[in-house]
């Protein structure tokens, strides 16, 4: 159970934005309908790419091959209650076959575009900006 200070504090998450052929990989947790990006909440003295190592194992199968900050979203959680979310994303490279592991019901890669879209932090804000960091809006 949360105490009244963590219920307060913004979650942050670190994500793997991982990119192939102008696709990019979401995940869907078991029992839910949000796609969301790969990766998860830091725990106690992790750092973002430790986080990253250990939530592509967990969720994917995956080892971390490269890891390039992008930028940092401010949002609401669509998990946790409309509670605030930092969510810290990563351009990443994997080694491996990713599969769906652990909570991972469902594996997604969409098209890389321009245009919003999905209920998620990263449809909606994170894919945009990545279509238009790489020229294609």
């Amino acid at each position: 159970m949360r105490s009244d200070a963590e219920e307060g504090q913004p979650l942050v998450k670190c994500a793997a934005a991982i990119v192939r052929d102008d696709r990019v990989l979401l995940i869907r947790k078991r029992g839910t309908t949000a796609l969301i990006s790969p990766g998860g909440k830091l725990e106690a003295g992790e750092s973002h790419l430790d986080c990253l190592r250990r939530e592509l194992s967990e969720e994917l199968g995956a080892s971390l091959a490269s890891a390039t900050y992008f930028g940092t979203y401010e949002d609401v959680s669509v998990f946790d209650q409309g509670r605030s979310i930092t969510i810290v994303v990563y351009i990443c490279d994997i080694a491996g076959d990713p599969q769906p592991h652990s909570e991972i019901e469902a594996l997604e890669w969409l098209p890389v575009t321009c245009l919003p879209g999905g209920e998620s932090t990263f449809q909606r804000r994170v894919i945009p900006d990545i279509a238009r960091a790489s020229g294609r809006c």
